[in-house]
């Protein structure tokens, strides 16, 4: 039975390999939250630092709020269809470029693309916490994880 429906079947995993999945969710959903507090503590920096006005602040947290729930939904179905490789190959190179872009330019419109471009990552951190959830938890229980995650 699938574990998101449209989504490959999910087979029934031992405790240990569940385990080692609760593990990696515990992992990946501190990792989600910190880099999403952190980047709404970046805002706050960015208006400081750079000199933004409160408007321009609005727009760079506007930006990532879109680029974090633009996505999520696509990226559940990029996942199921090209699989873990490649879903996180892709996630890391947009990772390397959106901060290259912020340590090498101080223009506001960059600044508010590579903002997107963490709302991305963002949304991608969502997805992979969702997933692991789905998979650490039992066959009949999984309704109940995924609202979990």
């Amino acid at each position: 039975m699938p574990s998101i429906w449209g989504s490959p079947a999910k087979p029934n995993l031992p405790g240990t390999i569940r385990l080692l999945y609760g593990v990696g969710f515990i992992i990946v959903l501190l990792t989600a939250s910190l880099q999403n507090n952190l980047i709404i503590a970046y805002i706050n920096y960015l208006q400081g630092n750079m000199g933004f006005t409160p408007t321009q602040d609005a727009c760079i947290t506007a930006a990532y709020y879109m680029g974090n729930v633009w996505t999520t939904i696509m990226l559940f179905r990029f996942w199921q269809h090209f699989g873990l490789k490649v879903f996180f190959t892709c996630i890391f190179i947009v990772l390397l470029f959106s901060e290259i872009l912020e340590l090498s330019f101080s223009d506001f419109v960059i600044v508010v693309f590579a903002v997107l471009l963490v709302g991305l990552l963002a949304a991608a951190l969502v997805c992979f916490v969702c997933f692991t959830q789905s998979k650490c938890s039992q066959q009949a229980k999984n309704t109940y994880s995924f609202l979990l995650a």
